[in-house]
Formats: C-alpha cells, structure tokens, sequence
C-alpha cells in the first residue's frame, strides 16, 4: 500500500485528508493516481500522522515513483559523455565528472537556525504556480491589494506602504538612512557582528556613533547605556540589535518599552522623543522585525509607542 492510500485510510476519505493538510480536494486525488506523496510534504506528513507515516517513507517512496530521467544521454550513460568514438567527445571525456551527475534533490531537514528556515508545503505548493509579469494587470491588482491590507496591519495611509524583500540589514539600514543626519550623535550597542553594522551604518549617515561595547556573548549593561546618555544628552537616536545572531546572546534584554525602570532611565537622560529602535536578526521563524519608538520625557499612558514599524522575512 503507497502512502497516499494508506493517508486515506488513516484519516477515512480524500476530503479529510485535504481538511487535515489544508489543501485542495483535487490535490490529494492527485496523489492518489499517481500512486505517492510528493517528497516535500514528507515532514508534514510525518507531522500530521503522528510518525504513523514515516518522513523516509515518503521520501523514498517519492523517488522511485518519480526518479529524474534525463532525455538527452541514454540512462546507463555516464554524464558528459554520448560516444566514446565521437572526436569531441574524446578530446573532451577527460574533463568529465568521475560520476554520473543528477538533478539535485535537497533532503528533509529539520532546520533550527537564525536562517534559512522551514517553508510550510502550502508556501511550497504556491511558489509553484505560474510565473506572471510585474506589469501584468493581475499582479498589479494583487500588489494593490497587499499593500492595502499593509496599512490596515500598521494602521496606517501612507500610500508608499509596500513589502521590501530582503534580509534584516536592509532594514536596519532604512532606519539609518531615514533617521539619522549628519551631525547626528546615535548611541550604539555593540555585542556582535550586527551591533558592529549599525555603527558603519551611522557613520556611512555622516552622524556620530556613541559606542556602548561589551564582550561578545554577553549582554550590553543598561546602566553603560544610561551613562552614555548622560555624557551625549544631544544624542538624537538609540540603536541596538534585540538578539544578536553572532553570538546567539540577547542584547539590553532589561530595556523594554512600557517597562517603568526603562521609562525612568530615559526620562532622566535624554531629550523628549528621542527616537528608539531595535533590530532583530535572531528569532523564531527567522522574521526580521526593526522597530523604531518615540518615547516621552514622562512617564505616561503613552509611553513606548510604535511610531513605525517594519517587518522582513527571510
């Protein structure tokens, strides 16, 4: 029994298989015709089934039902090579792989880093459909209605709100670009490689980099920062990296917005709406989030609002 049969008979009919796996009716039954489970759902089944269908099985299955043929060489053929009697062939078969080459098929991996990170098979199967132009009326119809529903999250009108692709570095260098003049003092933490980014960032800017540095691996010391800010009260932006990929540390984990020490260290030691952000480079799901804050002199009901927020995946 192939592992598309015995998902139905796990889960009772097509229809609940698609329920469970959130997918199409059709494509379930497409699985079932052609006899096996497509070898990128060999997580989510194995997920799904409780280990009842094995990732392996899938995966194995997969490839024999499937295998990559190549059209252009005979199977038993070794890569580069068609005749051995064939003078370009000869003068060429010395340069040819040792082995024969095939199309590459990543394996299952359960992927725990910063980044890359697991893709869902619904995104899977998406990417997978038709290419369409940028100028297309239906892509432009579909990216206005994206960037409606972008300032309906950040509650917003701005008519420039649109998803930027990139890493976090885009958008720790958006925030620089925008924020920081020249002339401008930004108290920096640096922990890591990233805190390091955002000081050449500032100085790219033309502003000035107030550095607060620990060792790598530890965290900066809250009270290192309030002493800068004491020493720079002219200091227009604070800056420092949430989780630092480096090295895997949190950084200035004790400064939190709404958090009433936080709110008193920043009273004291810099001028009103001053412009706080932070950029997170290591996090569940790999999502690159950097926030930028404007914080009262006072303490109040409206300290630690969001004056804008940007999100990027990786």
């Amino acid at each position: 029994m192939n592992c598309a049969t015995r998902l139905v008979e796990l889960f009772g009919s097509q229809a609940d298989v698609a329920r469970a796996f959130q997918l199409d009716r059709a494509v379930v039954h497409n699985w079932v015709k052609t006899g096996y489970v497509p070898a990128r759902w060999a997580g989510e089944v194995e997920r799904i089934t409780q280990g009842r269908i094995r990732s392996e099985d899938i995966v194995n299955e997969a490839s024999a039902k499937n295998p990559v043929r190549v059209k252009s060489r005979p199977d038993d053929a070794q890569f580069g090579i068609l005749s051995e009697s064939d003078p370009l062939i000869m003068s060429t078969s010395q340069y040819a792989p040792s082995k024969r080459i095939h199309s590459f098929h990543p394996p299952q991996r359960t992927l725990m880093g910063p980044g890359p990170t697991e893709i869902h098979p619904r995104v899977l199967t998406t990417m997978s459909q038709p290419a369409i132009g940028y100028l297309d009326p239906v892509f432009v119809e579909m990216m206005e209605e994206l960037k409606s529903l972008l300032r309906y999250v950040y509650q917003t009108k701005n008519n420039l709100t649109f998803p930027l692709s990139g890493p976090g570095s885009v958008g720790m260098e958006y925030c620089f670009v925008n924020m920081v003049r020249p002339g401008d003092k930004v108290v920096v933490g640096v922990n890591g490689v990233f805190g390091g980014r955002m000081v050449e960032n500032v100085e790219r800017m033309g502003g000035v980099p107030i550095v607060v540095a620990d060792d790598w691996g530890k965290t900066v010391d809250p009270q290192k920062v309030e002493d800068a800010f004491r020493k720079n009260r002219d200091a227009k932006v604070l800056a420092f990296v949430h989780a630092e990929t480096s090295t895997g540390s949190p950084h200035l984990s004790s400064i939190r917005i709404g958090v009433p020490p936080a709110r008193t260290t920043f009273s004291s030691m810099r001028p009103p709406n001053t412009p706080f952000w932070h950029t997170i480079t290591l996090s569940p799901g790999a999502t690159m989030l950097t926030k930028q804050y404007s914080m009262p002199t006072e303490p109040g009901p409206e300290s630690g609002k969001v004056s804008a927020f940007l999100v990027w995946y990786t």
